[in-house]
């Protein structure tokens, strides 16, 4: 495949290229008096929301919690991501959110052995990857998410709605055996209110309640997401919180405080710092099949105290003490490898899936937040120039549910080499630190984060 390929293909791809020949299925469900009622108000659920407004859809989000993730995080780099909201005209979202982050670097915990990964001239002058050309840049998930809330209009997110029930209407007797344009979609929620939409688009995480929904409750069982036996610890710190003595004790223990990816390993582990917009992001992954925990979808459940009691256990070096210390929230929680049963089909009826709801992504590469931004702009864009809703759907899993399956795939792996222990740490060193010098690892990296819509 060659560069001017791909180029032409992306340019293909880019609002201004469809918007103006809107299909059949377009007409109809902006003529109709639904809306479109989205399931979920992480990144997944508001990008789509955000996407379908500008091309002139009606929506509805309904998010379960009284806040849309407002007090938890995550985030790690929007490339792919990016992408999609500069083709969408919202790229004030990725300036006002990100801070670029050019570099990655690696430390086995030996001093002899470290290595740096350039991103910025790779990304923006490697003729095989034109698809790339965006600056990088590093965010927390909470930060983004305030901003994507803070610009919807006024009517659109209802908070406090956890979904009971969703049925799809059918058509009108005198209807049967035409297009299914006219049926519709009604949601339910626990506290009672009702609400018919064109169709569904559920973003409700990797615990989706909208998939065991779709594909019933006597199944529910087979289609949560299984978990390996690799942890993580997630706190996020504002660098002005950080006493001076403090600061001081880190940069005597030479503590990077350059933007990018910092990765550090130990014994059984791995721990990534970054700095965005005034904040360190700490992320300490660690294996411990007797410590398996559950996932808790980036929920503050843990406290400073059991963290700096963790690292103390597992023997953190201790420039990474104060961050811990003085952490805003803390997490805890298991590692999603992907479904136990996986999806050959995203959508049934009048309702397709979105994000963490059908593909539950690990975080190592940090790309799950890239992948569901990715679905909301494919997803609309078959949307708007289909000509039937199931053409519509079976068009966006044909693009999406390969770079989906290849994301998860390469990031467990990626994870089960990081957290290594013993001589497979030893045999991780010698190998990875390789390919990472060699400049090999930069096609793997570079290849997970290229934009496919």
């Amino acid at each position: 495949m060659t560069a001017p390929f791909i180029y032409r293909h992306l340019r293909s791809l880019e609002k201004d290229s469809w918007i103006e020949r809107k299909g059949t299925l377009f007409q109809h469900l902006v003529k109709d008096d639904q809306s479109i009622l989205i399931i979920g108000g992480g990144i997944g659920g508001l990008s789509m929301a955000h996407f379908l407004l500008r091309c002139g859809f009606n929506v509805k989000v309904f998010e379960k919690n009284k806040d849309c993730g407002l007090d938890r995080g995550g985030g790690h780099g929007l490339i792919a991501g990016a992408w999609c909201y500069d083709k969408m005209g919202m790229n004030d979202v990725f300036d006002q959110t990100c801070d670029p982050a050019h570099t990655w670097t690696f430390d086995s915990g030996r001093w002899w052995l470290t290595a740096k990964v350039h991103l910025q001239p790779v990304l923006h002058s490697n003729w095989c990857l034109p698809s790339t050309k965006y600056t990088p840049g590093s965010f927390v998930r909470s930060d983004f998410l305030q901003y994507l809330v803070k610009s919807l209009p006024p009517g659109v997110l209802h908070l406090d709605h956890d979904v009971s029930q969703i049925v799809a209407l059918p058509l009108p007797e005198q209807d049967m055996g035409h297009s299914n344009h006219g049926s519709r979609a009604e949601v339910t929620f626990v506290n009672g209110k009702t609400y018919t939409g064109s169709l569904v688009v559920g973003c409700d995480g990797s615990k989706s309640k909208v998939r065991s929904l779709l594909f019933g409750e006597d199944e529910h069982a087979d289609l949560d997401p299984f978990y390996v036996d690799m942890n993580v610890w997630w706190c996020i710190t504002p660098i002005a919180a950080i006493s001076e003595e403090d600061r001081v004790s880190m940069n005597a223990h030479k503590f990077n405080w350059a933007s990018g990816p910092h990765r550090l390993y130990f014994e059984g582990g791995a721990i990534m710092h970054l700095i965005a917009k005034d904040q360190v992001i700490l992320v300490v992954d660690y294996r411990a099949p007797s410590l398996l925990q559950d996932h808790k979808n980036w929920a503050g459940n843990a406290s400073s105290a059991d963290l700096m009691k963790f690292m103390e256990t597992w023997r953190i070096p201790e420039k990474y003490w104060p961050v811990a210390k003085h952490a805003l929230r803390v997490s805890h929680f298991g590692i999603p490898k992907g479904l136990s049963e996986q999806l050959g089909v995203w959508s049934k009826d009048r309702t397709v899936l979105l994000g963490d709801a059908v593909h539950p992504t690990p975080h190592f590469f940090g790309q799950g937040a890239n992948a569901a931004i990715q679905d909301a702009y494919c997803l609309t864009r078959c949307l708007c120039i289909g000509e039937e809703l199931e053409e519509a759907f079976r068009s966006y899993v044909a693009v999406r549910k390969r770079p989906a399956d290849d994301i998860i795939a390469k990031s467990y792996l990626l994870g089960m080499t990081e957290t290594a222990g013993g001589i497979s740490r030893v045999v991780r060193d010698l190998v990875f630190f390789t390919v990472l010098k060699t400049g090999l690892f930069t096609w793997p990296s570079v290849d997970i984060m290229t934009v496919r819509v």
